[in-house]
């Protein structure tokens, strides 16, 4: 039997360790948010938390390719409304009350950038720019097969388009178009690289791989060394998508050697991914804002992360109820 390519292994574990990379990648997102401590551990791990991001994108464009081949257009938008709204409703709805019930105490910081739109977990830029892909990707992925050079191209240039000419006029306006697409051009070529990699993987080499570790290479030396590498905020953004892959497989080789109950860990936190984003910076702020000065930052550290799963852990159950679930 002919040796399997080291691309097409890849793609065989990503299926297997899905779960448990998007757990590590929502903790990582959760660090690179965090501001209570400078440990330098945590400092560390916090530059992972950008590449937290695309490899959610990344793996959602695989998703999206296999869920639209395996059970159609219907089907498809049908489970990720099911997926989405009724977590974003109840997590707005949630926190709106938790941050109501602290306000009569305390001020809370980053309340007046709130308004009706939180109710649906519309104040978080990423809830925009997932909505936009998955109502986009069938489009997309009909592109792909039937002409993937001129939609890459189109990609590309919708990318470049708004990131060169709207970059400096972005100031998190939840009420700006302007804002709000800029947010969601800004990732959409990772997203974009996951459905191409998920239609092409039986056709790739295993020097795409390659070229995604030296772009990984690349990525790490203009981010932790801008002063050298002098490259605009476009350049530095189509680096690390085509990085993603790379850092994916870095992440499995993490993976690979822990053992059964921290793997159960990570996949747990895969599963909850979305609960987590979405009441984790809430969470965070709430922490802040109730224990900051009276208690170590590592035990504020501490309470947020733990009151983050207890709360995506409780509130998510609502969402999984038959009544916001498919039958």
């Amino acid at each position: 039997m002919e040796r399997q390519k080291f691309v097409a292994q890849l793609f065989d574990e990503i299926s297997k360790y899905r779960s448990a990379i998007m757990g590590v990648a929502m903790l990582s997102v959760m660090i690179y948010h965090q501001h209570i401590t400078d440990l330098q551990l945590f400092a560390i791990f916090r530059h992972f938390g950008y590449w937290g991001v695309e490899v959610f994108l990344l793996l959602s464009g695989l998703g999206v390719v296999r869920s639209l081949r395996m059970h159609g257009l219907k089907h498809y938008f049908v489970r990720r409304f099911y997926r989405i709204v009724p977590s974003c409703v109840i997590f707005g709805i949630a926190r709106w009350i938790m941050y109501g019930c602290i306000i009569q105490f305390v001020p809370f910081e980053g309340g007046e950038h709130w308004g009706w739109w939180s109710l649906f977990s519309l104040d978080l830029w990423f809830i925009y720019a997932i909505i936009f892909y998955y109502i986009f990707a069938p489009l997309l992925l009909r592109g792909i097969e039937r002409n993937p050079v001129v939609t890459t191209l189109t990609v590309l240039a919708i990318h470049l388009l708004f990131v060169l000419l709207w970059k400096t006029d972005f100031n998190h306006n939840w009420f700006n178009p302007v804002d709000i697409a800029l947010r969601v051009v800004d990732r959409l070529p990772v997203f974009y690289l996951g459905m191409l990699l998920a239609v092409y993987k039986d056709k790739m080499r295993d020097w795409v791989l390659w070229v995604s570790l030296v772009a990984l290479c690349l990525g790490f030396l203009c981010r932790f060394t801008p002063s050298i590498w002098q490259v605009s905020d476009s350049f530095i953004s189509l680096l690390l998508a085509v990085a993603t892959p790379a850092m994916v497989w870095v992440g499995i080789m993490l993976i690979r050697p822990l053992g059964s109950r921290m793997l159960r860990a990570l996949e747990f936190t895969g599963r909850y991914s979305l609960e987590l984003y979405l009441i984790h910076e809430f969470v965070l702020l709430a922490t802040c804002t109730l224990l900051g000065g009276l208690c170590r930052p590592i035990l504020m550290l501490v309470v947020f992360i733990g009151m983050s799963y207890a709360i995506a852990l409780s509130v998510g159950a609502l969402s999984s109820l038959p009544l916001f679930r498919k039958k």
